[in-house]
């Protein structure tokens, strides 16, 4: 008999197969008598999720809360780091995106006060933003371009710079100057 704090229904067919029996905490459970009888139960959910640790912090989207720091240097709650980077999230404020979770943000608190980042004492506050700095500039890992389009706008290079800059405020987007019009 084999017990686990959660079998998937695919991992409970395995076993079925195999002829082993198991059962976890959450309900689910083959019970298997070689050719006498088995008893196959599924459907309940995992109320023991992965608490494994995010591989690098300083990568990707978990990157995001290292780089509030800089736009506010401490703050009250966890919750109030979260919301920050949500509402500073383009991907969440304008293309519905899915919002970094709290644990998620918690996670990378915890390794941040480990890497002695952050100290969480009365406040969550920065202590040495030149690491963190370094820390993401070292893992920083620029997106892919997927797709190129290339448009044919009237006008001259002028007046296409001028609305390209003014779409670009509206947008609270920094418009490079590596536009190459043709």
């Amino acid at each position: 008999m084999l017990f686990m704090p959660f079998l998937s229904e695919r991992q409970l067919k395995e076993l079925e197969e195999e002829g082993i029996s198991g059962i976890d905490l959450c309900g689910n459970c083959v019970v298997v008598s070689p050719d006498t009888f088995s008893v196959f139960r599924s459907g309940g959910k995992n109320r023991f999720p992965s608490s494994s640790a995010i591989k690098n912090i300083y990568r990707k989207n978990s990157s995001m809360v290292g780089r509030g720091f800089f736009v506010y240097p401490d703050f009250q709650t966890v919750q109030d780091i979260r919301a920050t980077i949500n509402q500073r999230n383009l991907l969440v404020d304008r293309w519905n995106k899915k919002p970094m979770s709290l644990s998620t943000v918690s996670k990378v608190l915890k390794t941040m006060v480990e890497d002695l980042i952050i100290t969480r004492t009365e406040t969550i506050r920065l202590l040495q933003p030149d690491k963190l700095l370094e820390k993401l500039r070292e893992n920083y890992n620029p997106p892919a371009v997927k797709e190129r389009i290339r448009l044919k706008i009237p006008g001259n290079n002028k007046s296409i710079l001028k609305l390209l800059s003014e779409q670009s405020q509206q947008l609270e987007l920094s418009l490079e100057r590596k536009i190459r019009v043709c």
